[in-house]
């Protein structure tokens, strides 16, 4: 019989990206349906399995916490603040605020797409009934409204153009200073990529987004509450992103799917840390008395799924004068204001 492979045998960048894996198949477990008919049966099983995960990754922690002035491994989801100013070297250069003309901005892009299946109106369509159909109590439940302004997003690219989107897939293990062993790894939420019809024909499953595809725009989903306290894990994956496509400039938004903020990451020249800029919160508004008919305000939606258009279409571009937002620089910037 062979020798079974100890825990202490996997090196930092493989158990941090097993110990993120197990994360979020411990997440999946909390909101899987099991029919009623198999329900009896098949709880206890589950129940086991979930003791025995939780066993796994209360081994995998004191592990993941040893620090090394040499070696580090950092998974996505535990990036805190302090973690990405201090280890990762990543700071807040400047905020960013709507321009005052994008209401007038609003209106030209409603147009984009209006004979799709996914037109504004159709949008507005689809978000009021998801808000009398799927309460707002996870992040799980945030993904149909995210997936719908996506979908909305496809409709309003050029002629010529298709956009590809992926959900939930693995960053590889990357080294993040040169100096060190240092990585960062972990899962991202959401990548949408536009490109080329052929290109995109020719590989439908984006295996070489780093070699040829001009954009790739990333999204962390979070739960409802505090969208700024997650404004960090969302910095870091964008920065593990950046670096396995070796690109300086990367745009990304983190959403509950009615509250957006928008993020450009930018790496410094020497491979060591970075700088971003945060947007205001975006809103979805919605009005209705409690318990009666929702209403989401039309332009906030046509606001969100505008704004996503563009940075998808320009996600490897610093802030632009073209764009929806403009920079605001005051003497000194604070995280999360």
């Amino acid at each position: 019989m062979g020798k079974k492979r100890k825990l202490s045998g996997l090196s930092d960048a493989k158990l941090s990206s097993a110990y993120d894996s197990l994360i979020e198949l411990r997440k999946k477990l909390q909101y899987e349906v099991v029919d009623e008919q198999v329900e009896d049966v098949e709880s206890a099983k589950t129940d086991q399995f979930e003791e025995q995960l939780d066993k796994l990754l209360s081994l995998m922690e004191p592990r993941l916490q040893t620090k090394s002035p040499h070696s580090q491994s950092f998974s996505f989801s535990n990036v805190t603040l302090e973690i990405l100013e201090d280890h990762l070297c990543i700071k807040q250069a400047a905020n960013l605020r709507l321009k005052s003309e994008h209401p007038a901005r609003i209106e030209k892009t409603t147009d984009l797409g209006k004979d799709k299946l996914w037109s504004s109106n159709n949008l507005h369509r689809h978000l009021n009934g998801l808000e009398t159909l799927v309460p707002q109590t996870s992040e799980a439940n945030a993904r149909p409204w995210i997936d719908a302004f996506f979908f909305r997003v496809s409709a309003m690219v050029p002629t010529g153009m298709r956009m590809v989107l992926n959900m939930e897939h693995t960053i590889p293990a990357t080294v993040l200073h040169p100096t060190t062993s240092t990585t960062l790894a972990g899962q991202i939420d959401y990548s949408a990529v536009v490109a080329e019809e052929n290109v995109i024909l020719d590989d439908p499953l984006m295996s070489t987004v780093h070699q040829v595809l001009p954009t790739g725009f990333f999204v962390t989903v979070a739960e409802p509450g505090n969208l700024r306290d997650h404004v960090a894990q969302a910095v870091a994956e964008m920065y593990g992103c950046a670096k396995l496509l070796k690109k300086d400039f990367l745009r990304g938004a983190l959403t509950d799917g009615h509250q957006w903020i928008f993020l450009i990451l930018h790496l410094n020249s020497d491979g060591n840390g970075g700088s971003f800029k945060r947007s205001v919160t975006v809103h979805l508004s919605v009005s209705g008395l409690p318990g009666g008919p929702q209403e989401v305000a039309k332009p906030t939606a046509d606001l969100i799924a505008g704004i996503l258009s563009f940075w998808i279409e320009h996600s490897f571009d610093d802030l632009g004068q073209d764009d929806w937002f403009e920079l605001v620089q005051p003497q000194s910037v604070k995280y999360g204001e």
